[in-house]
C-alpha cells in the first residue's frame, strides 16, 4: 500500500508491505507460529503485520 503523498520527498516510505493475518475458524496460532510467522515478515518485508481476529 501507499505509506506517503509526498513520495518525492520520502522516496523511503513511498511503499510498504503488509501482512494480514486472520485467526483460523475455531482454532488458534500458537506463539511459536506467530513468532517464526514474524520473523519471516521482518526479513522478507517491512516487519509491519495486520492482525485480524474474533473479539
Amino acid at each position: 500500500g501507499r505509506y506517503c503523498d509526498q513520495q518525492q520527498q520520502f522516496p523511503a516510505v513511498a511503499h510498504f508491505h503488509t501482512i494480514r493475518v486472520h485467526q483460523p475458524g475455531a482454532k488458534f496460532y500458537t506463539t511459536d507460529y506467530l513468532r517464526a510467522f514474524c520473523d519471516i515478515c521482518e526479513y522478507r518485508g517491512s516487519g509491519i503485520t495486520n492482525m485480524h481476529g474474533a473479539t
